[in-house]
């Protein structure tokens, strides 16, 4: 039989070690092992309000808007919700009544 070297026996050992090592570094950087919950913005309060500011309407019936879910009085259908917040420069319009032009569109329809 053969006689193992100290410089095998270390060999024996510092490999598995240096293996434990990779694979316990490389857990740490796994989405598991970390904490995401300082990530989560919270909501400004200009969202929430935005998100209060929602009426009901029917999509057959647009005029027809109301502050809770329920059927259209006109057809009966189930009315959609419809986020109702202020209007961002340059944001298309939120009513069929309104009409937004640009610059260009006005001197061309010479409004």
């Amino acid at each position: 039989m053969k006689k193992i070297s100290k410089t095998g026996v270390s060999g024996l050992i510092f490999f598995p070690a240096l293996v434990l090592l990779f694979l316990f570094l490389l857990s740490l950087h796994m989405p598991w092992a970390q904490d995401h919950s300082a990530h989560q913005a919270q909501k400004t309060v200009s969202e929430k309000e935005e998100e209060k500011a929602t009426v009901w309407t029917c999509a057959m019936h647009p005029q027809i808007q109301l502050p809770k879910p329920g059927k259209c009085p006109i057809c009966g259908m189930d009315l959609i919700p419809v986020k109702t917040g202020k209007k961002k420069t340059g944001e298309m319009p939120g009513s069929l009544r309104e009409l937004k032009l640009s610059p260009y569109a006005m001197k061309l329809a010479e409004i």
